[in-house]
């Protein structure tokens, strides 16, 4: 990949919102101790419960990996090989709205009151109230299927690398892929050389983390904007982002003029509503924004392939014209995920060929309850091994090392809706990350469409 063209680049859907109050939260001597005993012993049966962190908002709707989830546990329950002495139940938390510190506070609730210890969820990168509530137990785990942003605050707010130790594992890449995958097309594929970053207020500090070195000089075009869930008033919303508009309008005709039309474009990172309120901005000028109609515009995860992104006829429009595109992590076909995706489309939710978090979800459940399972073997010595916690376990199994804890339900790790995959060190999926590029149409049934031969799922 040849670095050396002048651009301002991309930040991929990153969320940055724990605080170092949500962090610090003291955690209750008991909660170890309740959060150890991860399941109850009733009637000679032995019960795993698992928490699943929910949001049902504009932003994130987990209903379709919810219901990924219940299937998830339905067919563990139904398999002979398990149900003979467990019986998962997931126990539904909804977070929908809460911020860092009340998520904190439903994660502790689940340890002390429900003896939870290990959980899945969500959809948002907001995870790390939970993750320092469980970092206290060893034994405890939270899968997300959603977070994939690059970096997890800590209390004082300085980005750090995940490392191993820690009790968040994610079945979903990070950003830093999606971020070389849109390099790739802006830069390489497509030849642009100046591209302007519009990019919601809060993810404005780290666009950088995203980016190489030798890149660090061509970021003075980008332009931060109100989030919209600030704004109570929708037409102040779009108010405001004119004004960005504007701004941003200006920059891009001094690039056009110096480059030409084909060598620059405009990067909008956020989620759709944001996306739809700046689009709404920008057509109230008329023809005064006429510079950011003649140049591309791409976008990231957060807008690509969500068909809200595109839900009004006049953004559907403008995004057609602009040739909106960009990249989207997709999970490749397999037996598993097109059956289940199947299912969740005959029980009237989302499935869509671009969709991972419900197949992410599904794996998510069996990764939880076989380590859980793999666990009490080496407790009870019917597996021979060192004493390992779950938390062990998962890292081990899903980097393809160790005892393969999913012998107890007569597969393998290739088996489940994610197929074959690998997590890294820090316990996030490393292999597959595949990405498929998407272009935006004014089709409402199709709003999203491959921009080259489809290659996978």
């Amino acid at each position: 990949m040849n670095y050396n063209i002048r651009v301002t680049l991309v930040l991929a859907s990153v969320i940055v919102a724990a605080t170092a109050a949500a962090l610090s939260m003291p955690l209750d001597p008991t909660a170890a101790a309740a959060g150890t005993a991860a399941y109850a012993q009733t009637q000679g049966m032995t019960e795993i419960k698992i928490g699943a962190l929910l949001e049902f908002g504009p932003s994130y709707d987990d209903t379709s990996s919810l219901k990924s989830m219940e299937l998830s546990i339905q067919d563990i329950n139904n398999d002979p090989v398990i149900s003979t002495k467990y019986s998962v139940t997931l126990v539904p938390l909804d977070v929908t709205g809460l911020d860092p510190t009340e998520i904190a506070g439903v994660v502790q609730t689940a340890v002390q009151a429900q003896g939870i210890a290990h959980f899945v969820g969500h959809s948002s990168s907001t995870v790390t109230p939970a993750k320092q509530v469980l970092d206290a137990i060893p034994d405890a785990a939270i899968v997300s299927y959603g977070s994939s942003a690059p970096i997890i605050p800590i209390p004082d707010s300085n980005p750090v690398n995940l490392v191993a130790v820690d009790s968040l594992f994610r079945l979903i890449p990070n950003d830093s892929h999606q971020a070389a995958s849109v390099i790739d097309l802006v830069l390489n594929k497509d030849g642009k050389t100046d591209v302007v970053i519009v990019v919601r207020e809060s993810w404005h500090p780290i666009v950088n983390f995203l980016i190489a070195p030798e890149l660090a000089d061509s970021f003075e075009h980008r332009i931060p904007y109100t989030e919209a869930e600030r704004f109570s008033d929708p037409a102040a919303a779009v108010s405001s982002h004119a004004s960005v508009a504007r701004t941003v309008d200006g920059i891009v005709g001094d690039l056009v003029a110096a480059e030409g039309a084909d060598k620059v474009a405009v990067m909008f990172i956020g989620f759709p509503l944001d996306f739809e309120y700046h689009v709404k901005g920008v057509l109230s000028a008329g023809d005064g924004l006429a510079n950011l109609h003649g140049v591309k515009w791409y976008s990231t995860a957060t807008i690509t392939g969500e068909s809200a992104a595109v839900r009004d006829a006049d953004v559907a429009e403008f995004a057609k014209n602009v040739e909106l595109s960009g990249t989207r992590y997709t999970v490749l076909d397999n037996p598993v995920n097109t059956e289940l995706c199947n299912t969740l489309l005959q029980q009237g939710v989302v499935c869509d060929r671009y969709e991972y978090g419900p197949f992410a979800a599904y794996d998510a459940i069996h990764l939880l309850v076989d380590a859980i399972v793999t666990r009490d073997g080496l407790a009870d010595g019917s597996i021979p091994g060192d004493e390992r916690t779950a938390r062990d376990l998962i890292l081990e199994v899903a980097s393809g090392r160790g005892f393969h804890h999913l012998v107890y339900e007569e597969r393998t790790i290739g088996d489940g809706a994610l197929g074959e995959y690998t997590l890294n060190a820090a316990g996030d999926l490393e292999t597959p990350v595949t990405y498929t590029v998407l272009k935006s149409t004014t089709n409402p049934d199709s709003p999203w469409v491959p921009a080259k031969a489809k290659i996978c799922r």
